[in-house]
């Protein structure tokens, strides 16, 4: 099963009490395909940038779940069908794996007390002192 976000607007003039079904409707659906829904946020109202059929506002909603590739064709269908449905985007979301940090001179890696590889002994301001007079003759 591959990793997929939803996200859609819904029109403004839909009622209170069948927002919420919009988003059961999207997780029903995914659940009868054998889908698993991951995550999904609630219904929020938002002021659209350009207006869209006409509607200057909307209802954002989100969801992220799984769902076989071959399966996401009926739930596009289904999206499209429905006139109250302004806008949606379906997206492939990849799994991002954690990478290791790139190891900078400005700004190197912490390093762990232990793991530090023996360093010359440090130099004392003495020693250096000492080491000036006798370059320059004193």
């Amino acid at each position: 099963m591959k990793l997929y976000e939803l996200a859609f607007l819904i029109s403004p003039d839909v009622k209170d009490e069948e927002l919420n079904g919009y988003l059961e409707k999207v997780d029903n659906f995914i659940k009868e395909e054998g889908g698993v829904m991951v995550d999904s946020g609630r219904p929020t109202r938002i002021r659209l940038s350009y207006p869209i059929k006409s509607q200057s506002q909307a209802f954002l909603v989100f969801a992220i779940f799984q769902l076989e590739a071959e399966k996401i064709a009926n739930l596009d269908k289904k999206m499209k069908a429905d006139d109250t449905i302004l806008r949606y985007l379906l997206i492939n979301k990849k799994v991002v794996k954690e990478t290791p940090r790139r190891v900078s001179r400005r700004y190197p890696l912490p390093v762990k007390e232990g793991s530090e590889k023996t360093k010359e002994e440090k130099v004392g301001l003495e020693s250096i002192d000492e080491k000036l007079d006798e370059i320059l003759g004193k």
